[in-house]
């Protein structure tokens, strides 16, 4: 057996690197605010059985969650820019823009997990922008789709993006506040 042949150091030196790959995972962890051994699911509030269901179905490592998070935010970062190459013909620009959009939202839920997520949309901060960029999505796909309406698919990009920046900016303190004193600056009463 190879164990046999290794020598001490050499077993001191894999135990080392096996606890370097799981201190950099911790300290990923710690970035997203969550605890070493599972992602925090929040204040134990009751969440619909379906979303507990799945997240309860779901067992990622952290290595394979950083993988999926990865792989997802780089095809949201593919899809953007391929919207940007289709940015004359409207309609596909929209689509794509959706799709890069949705695969960006997805590529959180291998990082926290989709309940932990869908406690977070859902706080009273965060709530009327996730609402909004939620449904902004599904109705820039249902026009450029479905309806075949340019227009309506464009205002729901606009829609979209304004979503998306101000649910970003919950995430950061101060973010909304700062906005709001911007806006009244630019826009005198």
């Amino acid at each position: 057996s190879v164990k046999v042949m290794m020598g001490k150091g050499d077993e001191g030196k894999e135990e080392e690197e096996e606890k370097k790959d799981e201190g950099w995972l911790d300290s990923v962890k710690g970035m997203l605010g969550q605890k070493a051994e599972e992602p925090e699911t929040g204040d134990g509030s009751q969440l619909p059985e379906w979303l507990e269901q799945v997240d309860n179905s779901i067992s990622l490592t952290w290595e394979q969650r950083l993988w999926g998070f990865g792989i997802s935010f780089g095809l949201g970062i593919l899809f953007g820019l391929l919207s940007l190459v289709f940015l004359l013909t409207l309609s596909l620009f929209a689509v794509l823009y959706t799709i890069s959009n949705i695969f960006y939202l997805s590529s959180t839920f291998f990082l926290v997990g989709p309940m932990a997520q869908f406690k977070k949309m859902t706080e009273p901060t965060r709530l009327l922008a996730s609402i909004v960029y939620i449904l902004s999505m599904v109705l820039t796909l249902v026009a450029a789709i479905v309806l075949g309406s340019v227009l309506l698919a464009v205002i729901f990009v606009f829609i979209q993006s304004a979503a998306l920046f101000y649910y970003t900016l919950t995430y950061i303190p101060g973010g909304t506040t700062l906005l709001t004193s911007c806006l009244r600056t630019a826009v005198p009463a």
